[in-house]
């Protein structure tokens, strides 16, 4: 349905929160970030706890956003380059150091990066953020997600080692993590479903590259509540839970490694993104002669 009386012209991006029944929503439009759903704990930023029906503009003191991500009932932003978060914040996962809720949006600081923050993704209870090619995590750490090695909270963004160079790209499920790095990609948290791609259920508390891909060069990754979605090669990739056939394999089972989604319509797939458990995708078809 398309909202009518939107208060903007042109939309950037949206992202949906992960909360079931309890969901918020945000849109970057014209540079400026717009939320409305359940807004308990804050999630939407207004500086209330009030639900918001209609889509209503964030007042912060940034000049332009140019990220969003939305967890369970937590935001991140990226505004001028740096972050920002409000919402709930149980587990550390805003990383302002502490646990208390934020109602408004909040900069997050001090950080441990000195260059502008490139990326940010949000899991049900925990978050990630890209900043000069590393990776940080911080929130709830229960099944590994942050993948620092223990499943300790953390409560202010701390760095993921690893033997990579350069991470391009990050994701996150409920309660797993995933990343591009040095063209691979890695997979770490919660393991249940098979959604980490190695091959069994097992969690890992530290990224682990998922091996002997059926691709070459992946360029997008996306996490469902527990499955995973993988752009590469311009195919599409999926694993992790399959009983809501949000895998799109046709049918209902689990797949525990990354297994290619046949569609002889798809000439090639360029964006995704994933629900708790429905995915989603564009795509360019062959013209018809």
């Amino acid at each position: 349905t398309v909202i009518e009386h939107a208060p903007w012209y042109h939309v950037y991006a949206v992202a949906a929160g992960r909360a079931h029944e309890q969901g918020h929503t945000a849109v970057i439009a014209d540079g400026q970030l717009y939320t409305f759903g359940y807004g308990c704990y804050g999630a939407l930023g207004h500086c209330a706890t009030d639900h918001v029906y209609r889509p209503q503009k964030v007042n912060a003191s940034w000049s332009t956003v140019s990220a969003v991500a939305a967890g369970g009932l937590h935001t991140l932003v990226i505004a001028d380059g740096a972050l920002y978060a409000f919402g709930n914040n149980q587990d550390g996962q805003l990383g302002t150091g502490c646990t208390d809720d934020e109602v408004c949006p909040r900069k997050v600081g001090p950080v441990p990066w000195t260059k502008l923050v490139t990326a940010v993704a949000a899991g049900m209870l925990h978050s990630a953020v890209i900043s000069n090619g590393k990776l940080y995590t911080f929130g709830n750490g229960q099944d590994g997600q942050l993948g620092h090695g223990d499943a300790e909270s953390q409560y202010a963004p701390k760095l993921v080692d690893g033997p990579w160079t350069t991470v391009t790209a990050v994701a996150a499920g409920d309660y797993h993590t995933i990343m591009i790095a040095d063209e691979q990609v890695y997979t770490w948290g919660l393991g249940q479903y098979g959604q980490l791609g190695h091959g069994d259920t097992r969690n890992q508390l530290r990224p682990r590259a998922v091996a002997s891909v059926p691709w070459s060069l992946p360029t997008h990754i996306a996490g469902g509540a527990v499955h995973t979605a993988v752009i590469a090669d311009e195919r599409l990739y999926t694993f992790g839970n399959g009983p809501y056939g949000a895998l799109g394999h046709g049918a209902a089972q689990h797949v525990l490694v990354p297994t290619r989604v046949s569609e002889d319509k798809w000439k090639s797939v360029n964006a995704i993104a994933t629900g708790g458990r429905h995915t989603a995708v564009i795509v360019d078809v062959p013209q018809q002669v």
